[in-house]
Protein backbone atom coordinates (compact mmCIF):
# COMPACT_ATOMS: atom_id res chain seq x y z
CA UNK A 1 0.00 0.00 0.00
CA UNK A 2 1.59 3.27 -1.06
CA UNK A 3 1.85 6.43 1.04
CA UNK A 4 -0.93 8.23 -0.86
CA UNK A 5 -3.44 5.41 -0.27
CA UNK A 6 -2.60 5.25 3.42
CA UNK A 7 -3.07 8.99 3.70
CA UNK A 8 -6.45 8.79 1.97
CA UNK A 9 -7.70 6.05 4.30
CA UNK A 10 -6.48 7.94 7.35
CA UNK A 11 -8.34 11.06 6.25
CA UNK A 12 -11.54 9.11 5.69
CA UNK A 13 -11.12 7.54 9.12
CA UNK A 14 -10.87 10.96 10.77
CA UNK A 15 -14.07 12.07 8.99
CA UNK A 16 -15.85 8.86 10.00
CA UNK A 17 -14.97 9.37 13.67
CA UNK A 18 -15.86 13.07 13.51
CA UNK A 19 -19.36 12.51 12.07
CA UNK A 20 -21.09 11.40 15.32
CA UNK A 21 -19.20 14.03 17.31
CA UNK A 22 -20.40 16.93 15.16
CA UNK A 23 -23.85 15.36 14.77
CA UNK A 24 -24.44 14.99 18.50
CA UNK A 25 -22.61 18.09 19.75
CA UNK A 26 -22.88 20.53 16.85
CA UNK A 27 -20.00 22.69 15.68
CA UNK A 28 -19.84 24.78 18.85
CA UNK A 29 -19.47 21.93 21.35
CA UNK A 30 -17.66 19.39 19.20
CA UNK A 31 -14.18 18.61 20.50
CA UNK A 32 -11.14 17.71 18.41
CA UNK A 33 -9.57 16.21 21.55
CA UNK A 34 -12.55 13.90 21.97
CA UNK A 35 -12.43 12.92 18.28
CA UNK A 36 -8.76 12.01 18.65
CA UNK A 37 -9.39 10.05 21.86
CA UNK A 38 -12.39 8.10 20.54
CA UNK A 39 -10.74 7.33 17.21
CA UNK A 40 -7.29 6.70 18.68
CA UNK A 41 -5.98 9.37 16.31
CA UNK A 42 -2.90 11.39 17.09
CA UNK A 43 -3.17 15.17 17.00
CA UNK A 44 -0.39 15.20 14.46
CA UNK A 45 -2.30 12.90 12.11
CA UNK A 46 -5.50 14.94 12.45
CA UNK A 47 -3.72 18.22 11.70
CA UNK A 48 -1.85 16.55 8.85
CA UNK A 49 -5.19 16.23 7.04
CA UNK A 50 -7.17 19.17 8.45
CA UNK A 51 -5.75 22.57 9.26
CA UNK A 52 -8.34 23.33 11.95
CA UNK A 53 -11.81 22.57 13.31
CA UNK A 54 -13.47 24.55 10.51
CA UNK A 55 -11.84 22.46 7.81
CA UNK A 56 -12.82 19.19 9.49
CA UNK A 57 -16.39 20.41 10.02
CA UNK A 58 -16.71 21.34 6.35
CA UNK A 59 -15.39 17.93 5.35
CA UNK A 60 -17.95 16.23 7.61
CA UNK A 61 -20.81 18.34 6.23
CA UNK A 62 -19.66 17.71 2.67
CA UNK A 63 -19.63 13.96 3.33
CA UNK A 64 -23.19 14.04 4.69
CA UNK A 65 -24.37 16.13 1.73
CA UNK A 66 -22.62 13.76 -0.66
CA UNK A 67 -24.42 10.78 0.86
CA UNK A 68 -27.74 12.60 0.64
CA UNK A 69 -27.05 13.52 -2.99
CA UNK A 70 -26.40 9.87 -3.89
CA UNK A 71 -29.62 8.87 -2.16
CA UNK A 72 -31.70 11.43 -4.08
CA UNK A 73 -30.17 10.34 -7.39
CA UNK A 74 -31.36 6.78 -6.70
CA UNK A 75 -35.02 7.87 -6.55
CA UNK A 76 -37.19 6.40 -9.31
CA UNK A 77 -40.22 8.40 -10.48
CA UNK A 78 -43.39 6.32 -11.04
CA UNK A 79 -45.25 8.38 -13.60
CA UNK A 80 -48.29 6.07 -13.66
CA UNK A 81 -49.31 7.60 -10.29
CA UNK A 82 -50.93 10.99 -9.77
CA UNK A 83 -48.73 13.96 -8.89
CA UNK A 84 -49.64 13.94 -5.17
CA UNK A 85 -48.56 10.32 -4.80
CA UNK A 86 -45.34 10.87 -6.75
CA UNK A 87 -44.40 13.86 -4.59
CA UNK A 88 -45.24 11.85 -1.47
CA UNK A 89 -43.03 9.04 -2.78
CA UNK A 90 -40.18 11.54 -3.07
CA UNK A 91 -40.80 12.79 0.45
CA UNK A 92 -40.83 9.25 1.84
CA UNK A 93 -37.59 8.60 -0.04
CA UNK A 94 -36.13 11.74 1.56
CA UNK A 95 -37.25 10.48 5.00
CA UNK A 96 -35.72 7.07 4.39
CA UNK A 97 -32.28 8.67 4.25
CA UNK A 98 -32.55 9.84 7.87
CA UNK A 99 -33.75 6.41 8.93
CA UNK A 100 -30.78 4.73 7.23
CA UNK A 101 -28.20 7.32 8.35
CA UNK A 102 -29.39 8.84 11.66
CA UNK A 103 -25.88 10.08 12.48
CA UNK A 104 -26.15 12.60 9.63
CA UNK A 105 -29.31 14.18 11.05
CA UNK A 106 -27.57 16.45 13.56
CA UNK A 107 -25.06 17.56 10.94
CA UNK A 108 -27.84 18.51 8.53
CA UNK A 109 -29.67 20.48 11.24
CA UNK A 110 -26.57 22.20 12.60
CA UNK A 111 -25.27 23.23 9.18
CA UNK A 112 -28.72 24.53 8.26
CA UNK A 113 -29.81 26.28 11.45
CA UNK A 114 -26.76 26.90 13.64
CA UNK A 115 -23.71 27.19 11.40
CA UNK A 116 -20.71 29.32 12.38
CA UNK A 117 -21.45 32.68 10.79
CA UNK A 118 -18.05 32.78 9.07
CA UNK A 119 -18.84 29.48 7.29
CA UNK A 120 -22.43 30.25 6.26
CA UNK A 121 -21.66 31.37 2.73
CA UNK A 122 -19.53 28.30 2.05
CA UNK A 123 -22.19 25.99 3.51
CA UNK A 124 -24.96 27.57 1.41
CA UNK A 125 -22.83 27.10 -1.69
CA UNK A 126 -22.13 23.50 -0.71
CA UNK A 127 -25.86 22.77 -0.30
CA UNK A 128 -26.63 24.33 -3.65
CA UNK A 129 -23.90 22.37 -5.43
CA UNK A 130 -24.72 19.00 -3.84
CA UNK A 131 -28.15 17.66 -2.86
CA UNK A 132 -30.24 20.73 -3.77
CA UNK A 133 -29.29 20.38 -7.45
CA UNK A 134 -30.55 16.79 -8.00
CA UNK A 135 -33.56 17.47 -5.78
CA UNK A 136 -34.58 20.42 -7.94
CA UNK A 137 -34.04 18.42 -11.14
CA UNK A 138 -36.15 15.55 -9.80
CA UNK A 139 -39.02 17.84 -8.78
CA UNK A 140 -38.76 19.67 -12.11
CA UNK A 141 -39.09 16.39 -14.02
CA UNK A 142 -42.18 15.49 -11.98
CA UNK A 143 -43.88 18.87 -12.41
CA UNK A 144 -42.94 19.06 -16.11
CA UNK A 145 -44.65 15.72 -16.74
CA UNK A 146 -47.94 16.71 -15.08
CA UNK A 147 -47.99 20.38 -16.15
CA UNK A 148 -46.12 20.36 -19.49
CA UNK A 149 -47.67 23.57 -20.86
CA UNK A 150 -47.56 25.82 -17.80
CA UNK A 151 -43.98 27.08 -17.49
CA UNK A 152 -44.83 29.61 -14.79
CA UNK A 153 -46.56 27.00 -12.64
CA UNK A 154 -43.61 24.65 -13.13
CA UNK A 155 -41.22 27.25 -11.69
CA UNK A 156 -43.53 28.09 -8.79
CA UNK A 157 -44.14 24.47 -7.80
CA UNK A 158 -40.47 23.51 -7.94
CA UNK A 159 -39.51 26.42 -5.69
CA UNK A 160 -42.37 25.79 -3.28
CA UNK A 161 -41.69 22.07 -3.06
CA UNK A 162 -38.00 22.58 -2.24
CA UNK A 163 -38.97 25.10 0.46
CA UNK A 164 -41.63 22.75 1.79
CA UNK A 165 -39.41 19.69 2.04
CA UNK A 166 -36.66 21.78 3.63
CA UNK A 167 -39.06 23.29 6.19
CA UNK A 168 -40.79 20.08 7.25
CA UNK A 169 -37.48 18.23 7.46
CA UNK A 170 -35.31 20.83 9.20
CA UNK A 171 -37.95 21.95 11.70
CA UNK A 172 -39.25 18.44 12.27
CA UNK A 173 -35.90 16.70 12.61
CA UNK A 174 -34.65 19.31 15.07
CA UNK A 175 -37.38 18.33 17.55
CA UNK A 176 -36.33 14.69 17.96
CA UNK A 177 -33.42 12.68 19.23
CA UNK A 178 -31.14 12.19 16.21
CA UNK A 179 -31.36 8.41 16.62
CA UNK A 180 -35.17 8.31 17.00
CA UNK A 181 -36.43 6.65 13.83
CA UNK A 182 -39.85 5.79 15.23
CA UNK A 183 -42.63 5.42 12.69
CA UNK A 184 -44.89 7.70 14.77
CA UNK A 185 -42.62 10.72 14.31
CA UNK A 186 -41.97 10.15 10.62
CA UNK A 187 -45.66 9.48 10.09
CA UNK A 188 -46.68 12.80 11.66
CA UNK A 189 -43.99 14.59 9.66
CA UNK A 190 -45.33 13.03 6.45
CA UNK A 191 -48.87 14.08 7.33
CA UNK A 192 -47.73 17.68 7.84
CA UNK A 193 -45.95 17.57 4.51
CA UNK A 194 -49.01 16.13 2.74
CA UNK A 195 -51.31 18.82 4.18
CA UNK A 196 -49.02 21.60 3.02
CA UNK A 197 -48.42 19.95 -0.35
CA UNK A 198 -52.14 19.49 -1.09
CA UNK A 199 -52.78 23.12 -0.11
CA UNK A 200 -49.92 24.17 -2.38
CA UNK A 201 -51.29 22.17 -5.33
CA UNK A 202 -54.99 22.82 -5.03
CA UNK A 203 -55.53 25.69 -2.57
CA UNK A 204 -56.83 25.65 1.00
CA UNK A 205 -60.47 25.68 -0.15
CA UNK A 206 -60.23 22.51 -2.23
CA UNK A 207 -61.88 19.42 -0.73
CA UNK A 208 -58.74 17.33 -1.32
CA UNK A 209 -56.79 19.70 0.92
CA UNK A 210 -59.58 20.38 3.47
CA UNK A 211 -60.14 16.71 4.26
CA UNK A 212 -56.58 16.48 5.66
CA UNK A 213 -57.20 19.14 8.33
Amino acid sequence: MNRETKSHISKETVIKVAIPEFSEKGYKDASLNRICRIGNISKGRLYHHFENKDELYLAVVEESYRKLTEHILDFKIKFHKNIEDVLMDLFYWWQSFWKMYPSYTGIFIDSRRNPPFWLREELVSMRRDTFIKPLKLTVRDIVLYYYPEDVKLQSILVGLFITLIDYTSTVGLSKIDIYDTSTSFFGSQAMLFKRLMMTMLYGAGDDRAKELY
